[in-house]
């Protein structure tokens, strides 16, 4: 219900991040919640994920600290490093992985 004070500035879009056809550099923010583990094919996911965010936009992930330790959410930013973005912020809580990128 938040995202509705939003109108048409956010869209949530359901599917298969590594198999579903995104426009190029349409989003600003891509905010990946407690999911990118679960991803099966994650170079295909990052390659989809990075067509998709405009040049100076943001990429947010969340990752539970149970489930993903700190090496496996440092590969994934590095995945995305390769891809263009540059690390902002990371931080490791007692539930809860986040690296913000750019760009």
């Amino acid at each position: 219900n938040r995202i509705l004070q939003f109108g048409d500035k956010v869209s949530i879009i359901p599917g298969d991040i590594a198999s579903i056809s995104l426009k190029e550099e349409f989003a600003d923010v891509c905010l990946l919640y407690y999911c990118f583990h679960e991803v099966s094919d994650k170079i295909k996911a990052a390659d989809n994920i990075s067509k998709a965010v405009k040049t100076g936009g943001i990429l947010s992930i969340y990752e539970p600290t149970m489930e993903v330790g700190k090496p496996s959410m440092q590969k994934t930013a590095a995945m995305f490093g390769q891809r263009g973005f540059r690390k902002e912020i990371e931080r490791d809580r007692f539930f809860t992985r986040f690296v913000r990128l750019r760009k």
